[in-house]
């Protein structure tokens, strides 16, 4: 009988502690957190051409001041250095070329030719600039000069042109030679085309002109000689 109770009593004892170890709630792990690392963005770099023309340049202008870009088919290169713009200011004042301009002008316009080119363009036009988006003082393009503020300076006169002098322009005349004709620069209303290379170069010229009032001529370039003239009010 002590041996039955016994054995009950055991069988009773492993039940409640089965049941206890069955029905209590688990204890939850801590939470594995989640180290997440943050891949840094990559350096922006300049393009290796850009960097070859803007050294090409550097000679002549600081780096800083020198802005390459892509336009249509085309390799533009803006100089814009403040000392030379501040060169050219002064020289345009008193009317004559900077001691140094033909020879910048001849280095400038071979280096137009040589330069390396920006993916998907097929040529390059350089501009020397007074800022980043100001007056234009000289434009290249493979070589050739396509436009030079001081073009046939020295028989500068007041920017005026007479009927007789209109009537002398002809188509296929050079800007030079138009100049020569009337004695002063004239003032550039728009340009075109460059990015096309120096054949499509488009530059319309204005003169004030001689007779009634408002009287004035405009002379349109293609591809460095005239195509078209048109005049109001000259005498």
């Amino acid at each position: 009988m002590k041996k039955f109770l016994l054995s009950a009593l055991l069988i009773l004892s492993f039940s409640f502690i089965s049941s206890c170890g069955t029905n209590s709630s688990a204890v939850a792990s801590p939470p594995t957190s989640t180290l997440t690392t943050t891949t840094p963005s990559p350096v922006e770099t300049e393009d290796p051409t850009i960097t070859e023309i803007k050294e090409t340049f550097s000679a002549y202008a600081d780096e800083e001041y020198i802005l390459v870009s892509a336009s249509v088919d085309m390799t533009v290169v803006d100089i814009f250095d403040p000392s030379i713009a501040s060169s050219i200011a002064t020289a345009k004042a008193a009317q004559t070329p900077p001691a140094d301009w033909a020879s910048l002008k001849s280095e400038l316009a071979k280096l137009s030719t040589d330069l390396p080119l920006l993916t998907g363009t097929t040529k390059a036009a350089v501009y020397v600039r007074s800022s980043e988006n100001g007056e234009i003082y000289l434009t290249l393009s493979n070589g050739s000069i396509l436009f030079d503020v001081f073009a046939e300076v020295a028989t500068f006169n007041a920017d005026t042109i007479s009927l007789a002098e209109f009537n002398q322009i002809a188509t296929g005349m050079t800007y030079d030679e138009v100049v020569q004709i009337i004695g002063s620069s004239g003032t550039l209303l728009s340009e075109s085309g460059g990015n096309l290379g120096p054949e499509y170069y488009t530059a319309l010229w204005m003169w004030e002109g001689e007779g009634i009032a408002g009287a004035n001529a405009n002379v349109m370039f293609q591809g460095g000689g005239v195509v078209s003239k048109a005049q109001f009010g000259l005498e």
